[in-house]
């Protein structure tokens, strides 16, 4: 850690909440998917994907506290400000959802 940064700006602080995330229902969850005959690849990206936008989506988007904390701004200004990432993020989480290739061609490059 660098002279003055303090731990809670370090990677695993920061990253928390989607290492637990994926920690917790990882275990739950690849039976299941398993048993459906998805790709583990294919879910691990859509999973990722998902928590990745549950960070900065209310009511408990862990990153708008902390933009608000950085920027000293309500969140109330920052919330529209974050509206086009989450369509944008919406969008291609629907299209690496239905669309497989997309997530998984490299993948299949290799094989």
């Amino acid at each position: 850690m660098e002279t003055g940064q303090s731990p809670a700006n370090s990677t695993p602080a920061r990253n928390g909440p989607l290492l637990v995330f994926l920690l917790l229902l990882t275990p739950i969850l690849v039976p299941i998917v398993k048993l459906a005959g998805i790709d583990l690849i294919h879910f691990g990206i859509i999973m990722t994907a998902n928590l990745s936008i549950g960070c900065f989506t209310p009511p408990f988007g862990i990153n708008i506290f902390v933009a608000q904390a950085v920027f000293k701004q309500p969140v109330s200004v920052i919330y529209p400000g974050v509206a086009p990432f989450i369509v944008v993020s919406l969008v291609v989480l629907a299209l690496i959802t239905y669309v497989p290739e997309l997530s998984l061609f490299l993948t299949r490059l290799h094989d």
